[in-house]
């Protein structure tokens, strides 16, 4: 709720940085980020690249169903795969494949080996079609 005294703080938080715009001044100082609020943050990136993730990759046909998982789960599968068993290497498309790796590029600024990216896929298959 928005209140007279609000305004006037407001007001002179604006008047102060015009005026006083080299001093350091109570509005310019901020206060760092805890651990806890930088995880958050991080975990929301995350999310929004899943969900760019299940627009893209729901055009392909083995994916279609995707839409059905949350984001969460997507994630998840992102990150706990080495444990799937795959037996063939050649699960995703070379489009796909390009989609996945970028993915988890983005998720987590680094490059996986290809085998463990049809992992993920595998993953992600065996949740959508349970």
């Amino acid at each position: 709720m928005f209140f007279e005294t609000d305004y006037e703080l407001i007001h002179d938080e604006k008047n102060d940085s015009h005026s006083n715009s080299n001093s350091n001044s109570i509005y310019n100082v901020r206060a760092p980020l805890d651990e806890y609020t930088l995880y958050e943050i991080e975990h929301d990136r995350q999310l929004d690249v899943i969900s760019n993730f299940k627009y893209t990759i729901s055009k392909e046909a083995e994916f279609c169903g995707i839409y059905s998982l949350s984001a969460y789960v997507i994630l998840r599968a992102f990150m706990d795969s080495e444990n799937i068993i795959v037996n063939f290497k050649n699960y995703l498309s070379e489009e796909q494949l390009l989609i996945f790796k970028s993915v988890y590029f983005e998720i987590c600024n680094t490059f996986p080996e290809e085998i463990y990216l049809h992992k993920i896929a595998l993953n992600i298959s065996n949740k959508i079609y349970v």
